[in-house]
C-alpha cells in the first residue's frame, strides 16, 4: 500500500454491502529502539467508514484486533491486524 494512506473497499454480497478499510500504522520496535515496524490493518462495516471519515496521514490511532496471517504463493508470509 505505499503511496496511498487508506484504501477503502465496498463490496456487495447479494443485497447487502460490505465495507473495508485497510491502512498501514508504524509502531516502534520494543526490542530495538532505532527500528520502526509498519503493521497492516483491515477494518470492516461502520468501523471502516468512520475511520475513512475521520483518519489523514499522521493521526493516533488505538488498533484493537486479532491478527491474521496467511501464507502467499512464493511461500512468504502476509500479517495483518483485523479490527
Amino acid at each position: 500500500m505505499y503511496g496511498s494512506f487508506l484504501n477503502i473497499l465496498i463490496r456487495s454480497v447479494g443485497e447487502k454491502k460490505t465495507t473495508k478499510c485497510s491502512f498501514r500504522i508504524a509502531v516502534n520496535n520494543p526490542r530495538n529502539k532505532e527500528e520502526v515496524l509498519y503493521m497492516n490493518i483491515a477494518v470492516w462495516g461502520k468501523s471502516a467508514e468512520s475511520c475513512h471519515k475521520y483518519l489523514q496521514k499522521g493521526s493516533s490511532v488505538l488498533v484493537e484486533g486479532r491478527i491474521r496471517q496467511a501464507t502467499l504463493e512464493n511461500g512468504s508470509y502476509w500479517t495483518d491486524v483485523v479490527a
